[in-house]
């Protein structure tokens, strides 16, 4: 049992970089809700606890490997959240509709790779459960702690800090798109 929960924090914590850089964007805009920025790490969680399930016990039933249809998809996820920091204006307030659909994003761009990790955990757990919760509190604390420090970072030094979270998405695009992360 220790041995899979050391395995397990081990690939959360690897699964998790790419959230809290993208997080620490995400919380770098002001104009979010505290509402949203409490559910944002919740939401990432949760996708980070339902991937793996779903890939784990999925996979015998297709055969075709996911690895470069998620490098695409985690990219251009990635690339429409630097689009959004980029066209976004100073003081502008998003609409509740278009700051849930960026949460989503974000959730599902950053657990892509949860995805394939459930797939190669198929082959050597009989169980993915435990790992993933694992993944799921990991990547969701990861995530209220980077949001945290973005919202603080920005908060002190009282600049919009939206191109330089679309920068960080753009590279997390760029590097998603070319297998890095």
């Amino acid at each position: 049992m220790f041995e899979l929960l050391a395995l397990s924090f081990s690939i959360a914590i690897a699964l998790s970089v790419d959230t809290f850089v993208a997080c620490f964007a995400f919380g770098t805009d002001s104009g979010k809700s505290k509402r949203m920025l409490f559910y944002t790490p919740i939401t990432i969680g949760v996708f980070h606890i339902v991937f793996p399930i779903i890939s784990f016990y999925l996979f015998n039933l297709i055969s075709k490997s996911f690895e470069s249809w998620g490098h695409i998809i985690g990219g251009v996820i990635f690339l429409v959240l630097a689009i959004l920091a980029f066209t976004k204006k100073k003081d502008e307030k998003c609409s509740p509709l278009l700051t849930l659909l960026s949460v989503l994003l974000l959730a599902i761009g950053v657990s892509i790779d949860s995805f394939l990790v459930g797939i190669s955990l198929s082959f050597s757990l009989d169980n993915i459960i435990i790992p993933a919760f694992v993944f799921g509190v990991v990547s969701g604390s990861l995530t209220a702690l980077s949001i945290r420090l973005g919202r603080t970072l920005t908060q002190k030094i009282s600049i919009e800090l939206n191109f330089i979270a679309g920068i960080v998405f753009t590279l997390l695009s760029f590097l998603t798109f070319v297998g890095v992360i």
